[in-house]
C-alpha cells in the first residue's frame, strides 16, 4: 500500500513545507486547525502527495460522524488516523471499507 518505508508525521508548518519538497509520497499531518486543513491538503495534492490526518488532533474538529464527513467530502483527505475505535469504524463505513 505504501511505497515509502518511512512516512513523515508532522506537527509544524515549517516541517510541512520541507516534506513537500522531499521524495516522500505520503504525509501524516498530526496537528492542525480546522481552518488551515483544507488549504494544507490542497497544497499537498498539488505536489502529488497523499495526506493522512490524525482526526483526534485537529483543533476545532469533532471526530464524529459529521467531522469525518467534513474531512472526506470537503477537505478531501486521502486517509484518516485515529486512536479511537469508534472513529475508525466511522471512517471505514464512510470510505466503504469492511
Amino acid at each position: 500500500m505504501f511505497k515509502d518505508k518511512v512516512i513523515p508525521a508532522i506537527r509544524k508548518i515549517k516541517d510541512f513545507e520541507k516534506v513537500l519538497e522531499s521524495g516522500h509520497e505520503t504525509i501524516i499531518l498530526l496537528e492542525s486547525r480546522v481552518s488551515q486543513l483544507q488549504n494544507l491538503v490542497k497544497y499537498a495534492h498539488q505536489y502529488g502527495k497523499k495526506i493522512y490526518v490524525h482526526a483526534d488532533l485537529i483543533s476545532g474538529l469533532k471526530a464524529d460522524k459529521y467531522g469525518i464527513e467534513f474531512l472526506t467530502n470537503n477537505v478531501k483527505v486521502d486517509g484518516i488516523i485515529s486512536t479511537r475505535g469508534e472513529v475508525i469504524s466511522l471512517v471505514k463505513k464512510r470510505l466503504g471499507h469492511n
